[in-house]
Protein backbone atom coordinates (compact mmCIF):
# COMPACT_ATOMS: atom_id res chain seq x y z
CA UNK A 1 0.00 0.00 0.00
CA UNK A 2 1.70 3.34 -0.37
CA UNK A 3 -0.96 5.94 0.82
CA UNK A 4 -3.86 5.56 3.09
CA UNK A 5 -5.58 7.10 0.07
CA UNK A 6 -5.33 4.00 -1.54
CA UNK A 7 -8.42 2.51 0.80
CA UNK A 8 -9.94 5.49 0.53
CA UNK A 9 -10.59 5.21 -3.13
CA UNK A 10 -11.18 1.40 -3.38
CA UNK A 11 -13.77 1.41 -0.17
CA UNK A 12 -15.35 4.16 -2.56
CA UNK A 13 -15.21 3.28 -5.92
CA UNK A 14 -16.32 -0.24 -4.29
CA UNK A 15 -13.82 -2.17 -6.01
CA UNK A 16 -13.65 -5.85 -6.47
CA UNK A 17 -10.16 -6.71 -5.19
CA UNK A 18 -8.30 -8.03 -2.46
CA UNK A 19 -5.50 -6.18 -0.85
CA UNK A 20 -2.98 -8.55 1.40
CA UNK A 21 -0.89 -7.00 3.59
CA UNK A 22 2.24 -8.22 5.69
CA UNK A 23 2.26 -6.52 9.14
CA UNK A 24 5.51 -5.10 10.24
CA UNK A 25 7.15 -3.41 7.87
CA UNK A 26 6.85 -1.51 4.38
CA UNK A 27 8.52 -4.01 2.24
CA UNK A 28 8.82 -2.32 -1.51
CA UNK A 29 10.49 0.52 0.40
CA UNK A 30 12.84 -1.85 1.81
CA UNK A 31 13.76 -4.03 -1.61
CA UNK A 32 13.78 -0.69 -4.19
CA UNK A 33 16.00 1.40 -1.83
CA UNK A 34 19.03 -0.12 -2.18
CA UNK A 35 18.47 0.16 -5.97
CA UNK A 36 17.99 4.07 -5.67
CA UNK A 37 21.29 4.49 -3.81
CA UNK A 38 19.76 4.48 -0.59
CA UNK A 39 22.17 2.37 2.12
CA UNK A 40 19.28 3.22 4.94
CA UNK A 41 15.17 3.08 4.62
CA UNK A 42 14.10 5.04 7.40
CA UNK A 43 10.14 4.73 8.69
CA UNK A 44 9.97 1.47 6.65
CA UNK A 45 9.50 -0.26 10.07
CA UNK A 46 5.34 -0.40 10.89
CA UNK A 47 5.34 -2.35 13.85
CA UNK A 48 2.11 -1.21 15.49
CA UNK A 49 0.07 0.34 12.69
CA UNK A 50 -3.29 -1.71 12.22
CA UNK A 51 -4.27 -1.99 9.07
CA UNK A 52 -7.44 -3.53 9.64
CA UNK A 53 -8.81 -0.22 11.62
CA UNK A 54 -7.56 1.68 8.95
CA UNK A 55 -9.29 -0.53 6.50
CA UNK A 56 -12.53 -0.68 8.39
CA UNK A 57 -12.33 3.08 9.00
CA UNK A 58 -12.79 3.20 5.39
CA UNK A 59 -15.74 1.32 4.75
CA UNK A 60 -13.50 -1.56 3.98
CA UNK A 61 -14.10 -5.32 5.03
CA UNK A 62 -10.78 -6.50 7.07
CA UNK A 63 -9.58 -9.34 9.02
CA UNK A 64 -5.75 -10.23 10.63
CA UNK A 65 -4.51 -13.98 9.91
CA UNK A 66 -2.29 -15.03 13.19
CA UNK A 67 -2.27 -18.51 12.71
CA UNK A 68 -0.55 -20.41 9.47
CA UNK A 69 -3.36 -22.57 9.60
CA UNK A 70 -5.79 -19.88 8.87
CA UNK A 71 -4.33 -18.58 6.10
CA UNK A 72 -6.04 -20.65 3.33
CA UNK A 73 -9.44 -20.41 4.48
CA UNK A 74 -9.01 -16.31 5.11
CA UNK A 75 -7.75 -15.93 1.62
CA UNK A 76 -10.32 -18.32 -0.33
CA UNK A 77 -13.03 -16.46 1.30
CA UNK A 78 -11.34 -12.85 0.62
CA UNK A 79 -10.71 -13.82 -3.32
CA UNK A 80 -14.05 -15.04 -3.45
CA UNK A 81 -15.72 -11.65 -2.11
CA UNK A 82 -16.71 -8.97 -4.83
CA UNK A 83 -15.75 -5.93 -2.96
CA UNK A 84 -12.95 -5.16 -1.18
CA UNK A 85 -11.17 -7.15 1.54
CA UNK A 86 -8.01 -6.39 3.04
CA UNK A 87 -6.53 -9.01 4.77
CA UNK A 88 -3.40 -8.54 7.33
CA UNK A 89 -0.81 -11.25 7.70
CA UNK A 90 0.91 -11.38 10.85
CA UNK A 91 1.98 -15.25 10.75
CA UNK A 92 4.90 -16.57 9.95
Amino acid sequence: MYSIQGLWTAGQLRFSMTIVIRIGRYQALEDFGPKFGLTRTIGTKLPTLDFVALATGHGIDACRVERSDEAYEVLQHALAAEKVTLVEVIAA
